[in-house]
């Protein structure tokens, strides 16, 4: 009887390891965009993102970031559904802006968390990260393309037909 008994409890002792280990398995929408590093998360209304100012000290109190619109940065893990984010820019709703929009980088007087809680799901937009871009500095940089080769072709077609004729 107990040479039964050993075969039932080694696969009792594995259905009980590989639930178990399933029940701990992250969701698999943040581990797989964790493994993959930037992104920038745009949402679909102002929201309080919870942070944490000092990932490294002893006070790793968490505190909400208010009226925030959009983030982006680095996934440094996650834990179950819950992003790990090392914020590089931050953009906090500004009703006092045309854009109604402020942002904060790394460079700024504003000192940003060192860690973002974000949860995957309705109302978060995911895409690769790209700095946001004000419509005045598209302008500068469509003005910074266009000027040079401008010159350029007309140089260029001035000297040719210059030695031609």
């Amino acid at each position: 009887m107990s040479v039964i008994r050993r075969p039932v409890r080694r696969a009792m002792y594995a259905l009980a390891v590989t639930l178990a280990g399933a029940c701990y398995l992250p969701a698999r929408r943040a581990q797989s965009l964790a493994e993959r590093g930037f992104y920038s998360f745009r949402f679909a209304s102002e929201r309080n993102v919870t942070v944490s100012a000092h990932a490294f000290a002893l006070d790793t109190a968490r505190t909400a970031l208010p009226d925030v619109t959009g983030l982006g940065g680095r996934v440094a893990g996650y834990f179950g559904d819950t992003l790990l984010v090392e914020p590089y820019y931050v953009s906090r709703y500004d009703a006092r802006r045309a854009s109604h929009q402020r942002t904060f980088g790394r460079g700024s007087a504003y000192r940003l968390p060192d860690i973002a809680l974000i949860v995957p799901g309705d109302g978060v937009e995911i895409s690769d990260y790209a700095l946001p871009v004000s419509a005045r500095s598209r302008l500068v940089t469509q003005a910074l393309l266009i000027v040079p080769n401008l010159i350029l072709v007309f140089g260029m077609t001035y000297h040719i037909l210059r030695r031609l004729w």
